[in-house]
């Protein structure tokens, strides 16, 4: 994508970036953007904090960060691990600044049977384990699991639970969760794992869902409890003359329930074989495949046995934490995840953000009333503050209008508004804590 970037006609004060001032970009893993120079030789730099000159400079997937130089463009190829919030600066004119809101793919689902709200999935691979990846929809969230294990194994979800207990094998409630879930899981396949074939699935690649009807033949179920209320299993012209319409056919007792990445036979043209990419397929447990669970849709923790876990309650523990962090210690801070969890501990325990702010800022080693408003005014807008700028807050603080404590809640509270943390990010990918 290309930026048509200047500078604000005898200002100095402002980038114009495709007709706006100081817009905030929004940017995506993966993807390159150029900035193309038309501007009056202002030192352009990607930051990760707003600073004098080149302080805080990002240079990860970055070409030409820093020049002045109006006739060479800034290219910018996002890495895959950059930090969720960046800004671009002018190393001469701090206040020629904006910010660039950084996330993973959000991939967006059409398909003819859909009304016109678009479902999305947005996938995070687990910090601690890079052969699980987190996908969440809009219906909810499902876990990836990479290593190929049998349907019994698979079941069990060894290694992951959730605040409500155990994770199970994926159920499929309707035609739009079969959409988005299929596309996620084409997806992964491809980019992520070459996933093994069945070998009672005509040799095609598969992932197992929680589908079985080992307690009466012909009668399906889903191993979490959900209803049976919907099915897609394999159709096809290969079913003509043989008596049956299409999958399951319970070949050799085959009664747990995958979906498929390709047709079936292997090789067999889209209608012509058994079944195509996306339908179900009966097989047996012991076929060695990728999994799908399913976490419960009130899930606020995923717990990782030996590994890093993550938090979603970002209208709760999560996003207090969050908040608190980057308001004493900065929104970089936040990728701590010793400190996310005591913060987690803390709020789950009842105590208030101002409670919590408290302790936090007793941490800092910060005592009087200049030093505690200029901590916080440096983590919200990344200067140090004039002395006219921090005055007003001395005062409240020596005239017992805020205490420490409250002033501090006050500005964990401008932290989201800011654009420091995301808690909309949070609810979907989470906060990863030990």
């Amino acid at each position: 994508m290309i930026f048509e970037l200047q500078t604000r006609a005898a200002s100095s004060v402002n980038y114009e970036i495709d007709g706006q001032l100081d817009p905030t970009l929004n940017f995506v893993r993966g993807q390159t953007y150029v900035f193309q120079r038309n501007d009056s030789g202002h030192a352009l730099f990607i930051k990760n904090l707003l600073g004098a000159g080149e302080s805080g400079r990002y240079d990860n997937g970055i070409i030409n960060n820093g020049t002045a130089d109006p006739s060479l463009d800034l290219t910018f190829s996002v890495p895959l691990d950059a930090p969720d919030v960046l800004f671009y600066q002018c190393g001469a004119h701090y206040a020629m600044n904006g910010q660039i809101k950084i996330t993973s793919a959000e991939i967006s689902i059409t398909s003819e049977p859909l009304a016109s709200s678009i479902p999305e999935f947005v996938t995070r691979v687990l910090p601690s384990d890079q052969n699980k990846t987190l996908i969440h929809t809009d219906f909810g969230k499902f876990i990836f699991c990479k290593t190929p294990k049998d349907w019994t194994t698979a079941a069990a979800s060894t290694g992951l639970t959730t605040d409500l207990g155990i994770i199970n094998l994926s159920s499929i409630r309707s035609a739009t969760e079969a959409t988005v879930i299929n596309q996620a899981l084409d997806s992964l396949a491809n980019t992520v794992v070459v996933s093994p074939a069945a070998s009672d699935g005509g040799g095609s690649a598969y992932v197992w869902i929680g589908g079985t009807d080992t307690a009466a033949e012909g009668v399906w179920n889903w191993s979490d409890g959900s209803s049976w209320a919907y099915e897609n299993w394999g159709t096809g012209s290969a079913w003509d003359g043989t008596g049956r319409t299409g999958e399951p056919d319970n070949y050799n007792e085959q009664d747990f329930a995958a979906v498929s990445l390709e047709s079936w036979p292997k090789g067999s043209a889209k209608g012509q074989g058994l079944g195509d990419y996306g339908q179900w397929n009966d097989l047996s447990a012991d076929n060695l495949l990728p999994s799908l669970l399913r976490l419960p849709v009130t899930t606020k923790r995923l717990l990782v046995d030996g590994g890093q876990n993550i938090a979603f309650d970002a209208n709760g523990s999560a996003g207090q934490t969050a908040k608190t962090i980057a308001a004493v210690l900065g929104a970089k801070a936040t990728s701590n995840t010793a400190l996310v969890a005591t913060g987690l501990s803390l709020f789950d325990s009842g105590k208030s953000l101002e409670e919590v702010c408290g302790l936090a800022l007793s941490s800092a080693g910060v005592s009087s009333n200049e030093a505690i408003v200029e901590l916080l005014y440096m983590n919200l807008y990344g200067i140090k503050p004039t002395k006219e700028q921090s005055s007003p807050f001395v005062s409240a603080l020596d005239n017992g209008t805020y205490t420490p404590s409250s002033l501090t809640a006050a500005a964990a509270e401008l932290t989201d508004d800011l654009g420091l943390i995301d808690l909309t990010i949070i609810a979907k990918t989470g906060l990863a804590y030990a």
